[in-house]
């Protein structure tokens, strides 16, 4: 179960955190010889650590929207995380067809605006 943190945004990155060292330890218990499970799991954990730390550098940017819980008493069932600035995650922008389109990419996130 999900603690339900609410709104408060330095919460939700404290569960980052825990997350972060649940999946650290349960890594250390895959059996070598699955190697393509343990490659996904590294790369769940960098993305997650890239996540964590560019979260807490900027948290200013950040809000916490739609916290929602499950039916049954289950605990938080789903979670945003959004940023309010979203231009320093902009990776590629061009024109097509007299369409202006920004594409911005995150590890959490992924937004497309057409002008």
């Amino acid at each position: 179960m999900i603690d339900n943190y609410g709104y408060d945004f330095v919460g939700w990155i404290g569960f980052l955190g825990k997350l972060n060292d649940m999946m650290l330890d349960v890594i250390g218990k895959i059996p070598v010889d699955n190697e393509e499970l343990l490659i996904d799991a590294a790369q769940d954990i960098k993305k997650l650590e890239s996540t964590i730390k560019d979260k807490s550098t900027h948290q200013d940017n950040w809000i916490v929207s739609k916290v929602v819980e499950g039916p049954r008493n289950e605990g938080v069932v789903n979670v945003e995380l959004k940023p309010l600035d979203i231009s320093s995650y902009c990776t590629a922008c061009w024109l097509i067809r007299s369409q202006f389109y920004i594409f911005c990419f995150s590890n959490l996130f992924y937004y497309m605006q057409v002008f």
